[in-house]
């Protein structure tokens, strides 16, 4: 179990590093205020209709929280 919040966000576009950004904004503020004392911290998931392997890598690695993307049919 990995008992935390999974924070989603589907985008309909291609992804973006801006989305990475976005999504780290999400996660410190669902970490801050929803988040109980005895779960982990929560994690993010970016879901495109297009990815660029590289930028993702680029923009997600390094990040204080976890986060991941991938593309969607």
């Amino acid at each position: 179990r990995l008992r935390c919040l999974l924070i989603v966000d589907l985008k309909r576009g291609k992804f973006d590093h801006a989305d990475a950004g976005q999504m780290h904004l999400y996660l410190n503020y669902a970490q801050a205020h929803w988040t109980h004392p005895d779960e982990n911290p929560p994690v993010g998931l970016i879901l495109c209709s297009e990815q660029d392997d590289a930028v993702a890598r680029y923009a997600l690695d390094g990040l204080p929280n976890k986060v991941m993307a991938a593309e969607y049919r």
